[in-house]
């Protein structure tokens, strides 16, 4: 990674790790528009950082690369009061970054920044999210949290445009099950403990 990097003009210690001293979390979603749009779905990545000037510099070494292609055309974009730069492929939005606040930045990765900003529903207040996470052990090292019932949109959307709708033994396990968590612990120095949870559906969404 340091060799491809640097052949790209970016040292990975210096313009990437140098940066990288907080928490992060990546998601998922539906996403009818941007660069994955006709695939249903997008991501997301929020990095906190405490130093965000040489996050800001690696940002544009980056955009600039990509502009430097040929292939992506750098747009400004705002949604409230978080203002971010997007990059067009193909007229469609392939990489969008902003400050949220002073500490934590947004990318988002096949969307478009005002899809991700203003989808609605706050995770928090997801009906199968928080049963799943309270039962998780705590402390954590971090935890995966996946919704089936949304992902269940996503399948069914992706078979309609084929034509092919799913498998009945795939659309047993699919709904049958309402959400998955995982996470890691360390109970102690020498001892690491991997916990996966399935929360299953009570009957079948009909």
């Amino acid at each position: 990674m340091r060799s491809s990097l640097l052949s790209l003009g970016l040292d990975l210690d210096r313009d990437i790790f140098s940066w990288l001293d907080g928490e992060y979390a990546l998601a998922m979603m539906a996403s009818e528009r941007g660069l994955f749009g006709q695939a249903g779905v997008g991501s997301a990545l929020i990095i906190e950082t405490s130093n965000r000037a040489a996050a800001e510099q690696t940002l544009d070494k980056i955009s600039e690369l990509l502009q430097r292609s040929g292939q992506f055309v750098p747009n400004s974009v705002s949604v409230g009061n978080v203002s971010a730069t997007e990059l067009q492929f193909l007229g469609q939005s392939a990489i969008a970054y902003g400050w949220l606040d002073e500490n934590s930045l947004l990318v988002t990765l096949g969307s478009p920044l005002t899809e991700v900003l203003e989808s609605g529903t706050s995770l928090t207040k997801n009906p199968n999210f928080e049963p799943i996470l309270g039962a998780l052990p705590k402390p954590n090292l971090g935890y995966f949290f996946f919704d089936m019932a949304q992902a269940r949109l996503v399948l069914d959307r992706l078979s309609a445009q084929r034509g092919q709708p799913l498998a009945p033994e795939m659309k047993a396990v699919t709904d049958s099950i309402r959400g998955i968590g995982a996470t890691a612990i360390t109970p102690d120095p020498t001892t690491g403990q991997f916990d996966l949870l399935l929360s299953l559906e009570k009957t079948p969404p009909q």
